[in-house]
């Protein structure tokens, strides 16, 4: 991670302080603005794969229970027709959940790429670029979901949108409320965004750090069950069990 946004850096220094605008277009390696990208189709593949070997035996199940209560013909029936909407109820469940945890993915994606891209963006702005050429070169280093949305906001700015109207499509999202008001103040007003989103990125940062502890410290508290569970048995039988034993021995 360290090592990615350290090259992200590095091309966006590139892009927005020693290269011109025909430059960069003509050095940038193909595909270099999605190099952050992973599709990783062999696991997708697989997961659903291992999805529908559940939904087979989430339907064998329901259509075996089904022949076993009832029997004879009837059940046969009732069985199929039980194995048929049971498989036809797990892949609908299967699908919708698949499409919300996709989006929900996106979304925390994005999230976890906003401090970086945040900082690009003040290192943009501070090398004296436009808000529409520092959200295309950031977003074409960053990559992923956050990158295209900037690099779409690029190309709205640049086809003469309202700057309002496109930063207000990152303040539709919570993570991104901050740093929508800091860049729609910079289109709007006039307002320089270097150091409100440099200020952000420190902040965000912070923020990344704070809830990296707290998980760390709730994993460390959750831990000791576990432990416990494990350690409780000895216990038992090498200091509770030889007291209880000696204290049977000397009543008897």
């Amino acid at each position: 991670m360290a090592r990615r946004e350290r090259e992200a850096r590095q091309r966006a220094r590139l892009v927005c302080g020693a290269e011109e605008h025909g430059e960069r277009g003509r050095g940038r390696k193909p595909g270099s603005a999605g190099e952050g990208r992973h599709f990783p189709g062999t696991r997708l593949r697989e997961a659903m794969g291992t999805a529908r070997v559940r939904e087979g035996i989430g339907a064998a199940g329901a259509g075996i229970v089904a022949v076993t209560l009832i029997g004879g013909s009837a059940g046969w029936l009732v069985g199929g027709a039980a194995a048929f909407g049971t498989r036809r109820w797990l892949r609908h469940r299967r699908e919708q959940e698949a499409g919300e945890g996709a989006a929900d993915a996106e979304e925390r994606t994005a999230e976890a790429q906003l401090p970086l891209a945040a900082e690009l963006m003040a290192a943009c702005l501070a090398a004296g670029a436009g808000p529409e050429r520092a959200a295309e070169a950031v977003g074409g280093s960053v990559g992923g979901p956050l990158g295209e949305r900037l690099v779409l906001a690029a190309t709205e700015l640049r086809l003469g949108a309202e700057a309002a109207s496109v930063w207000g499509g990152f303040a539709q999202r919570p993570w991104g409320v901050e740093f929508a008001r800091c860049m729609e103040r910079a289109g709007v007003a006039g307002v320089p965004a270097v150091e409100a989103v440099t200020r952000l990125a420190a902040e965000l940062r912070r923020r990344r750090a704070r809830a990296a502890n707290t998980r760390a410290r709730r994993a460390a508290v959750l831990v000791t069950g576990p432990l416990g569970l494990c350690f409780l048995p000895a216990f038992l039988a090498l200091g509770v069990a030889p007291v209880l034993l000696g204290l049977a021995r000397s009543l008897w």
